[in-house]
């Protein structure tokens, strides 16, 4: 735990400003180092030498991508953090929608663009 903190702290110093890149002309935001609920809608973009994590709260189904540009690996942690969690590595040019459903038929949909 402690060892993932630390890893956390660099990468928010030295990696964070390479999540997201510029805004382009296709609309897609540089995404935030957390995807939530509230990004739900979004396109973002993720170049290939960032990463992101996605965050639903527990009773979501696992997420489906529908796309190759991304791939999604889950995060276990030793203390339950409240919600599940997965990380979100872009592995090519293209688009990836990224789509779960929750409680009472919610829906989350987020868009990752890899420039």
């Amino acid at each position: 735990m402690i060892l993932a903190l630390l890893l956390a702290a660099l990468w928010l110093v030295f990696g964070a400003s390479n999540v997201g890149g510029h805004s382009s002309s296709s609309g897609a935001t540089p995404a935030p180092a957390t995807l939530t609920r509230a990004d739900s809608g979004k396109t973002v973009s993720i170049p290939r030498s960032a990463e992101a994590e996605l965050r639903l709260p527990h009773g979501w189904r696992q997420p489906a991508l529908r796309g190759t540009s991304v791939e999604l690996t889950p995060i276990a942690y030793f203390a339950d953090p409240g919600f599940d969690a997965w990380r979100v590595e872009p592995v090519r040019k293209g688009l990836t929608a990224i789509t779960s459903r929750g409680p009472s038929g919610r829906r989350f949909r987020v868009t990752v663009r890899v420039p």
